[in-house]
């Protein structure tokens, strides 16, 4: 059970911390609730505590953060340039709540970037994945999530200069 103050990453929106424990009187019984403010757009989560393992739920991991940014220097995988198969993979990923495989859709899709344009929903899946990377960077170094997403822009863009531009198509 996590406690109001702690750190928490939502495996479909980044990290965010628990505001508070509510309890609920329905018609079922009453119901716990772990109300998530969620660093990435300030918005509020409201996961039950009973479902919160089964949903992902999980607490900020600092090693889990070290061993996602190792994957930001690390050749970047090649993308399927089969739309629909590109994004299958990569929102498999995201989905995942895995931070490492939601750092290599960041890797992967910022490399994709330098060869030419992204499609919209590239575009749109490189920012989930960056600030579902971030904000959990922010929550274990205590940092604001801003400046988590200005550091990881560096390191990939570092990361990234030791591979030639990628031939899309």
């Amino acid at each position: 059970m996590f406690r109001q103050g702690e750190m928490v990453v939502h495996p479909s929106h980044g990290a965010g911390v628990v505001k508070e424990i509510l309890s609920s009187a329905g018609p079922d019984g009453s119901s716990d609730y772990y109300v998530v403010e969620l660093f990435a757009n300030r918005l509020t989560v409201m996961v039950p505590v009973a479902n919160a393992d089964a949903l992902g739920l999980r607490a900020a991991d600092a090693a889990m953060v070290d061993r996602a940014l190792t994957v930001l220097s690390e050749q970047p995988n090649h993308l399927p340039s089969e739309f629909k198969a590109r994004q299958k993979e990569l929102t498999e990923k995201l989905r995942s709540g895995d931070t490492r495989l939601i750092a290599e859709v960041c890797r992967d899709l910022t490399y994709r970037s330098k060869g030419g344009q992204l499609t919209s929903t590239d575009a749109r899946l490189l920012e989930q994945a960056r600030n579902f990377v971030a904000t959990e960077m922010a929550a274990v170094r205590g940092s604001r999530p801003n400046v988590a997403f200005d550091q990881l822009s560096s390191m990939l863009t570092q990361g990234l200069s030791l591979w030639a531009a990628p031939v899309t198509r």
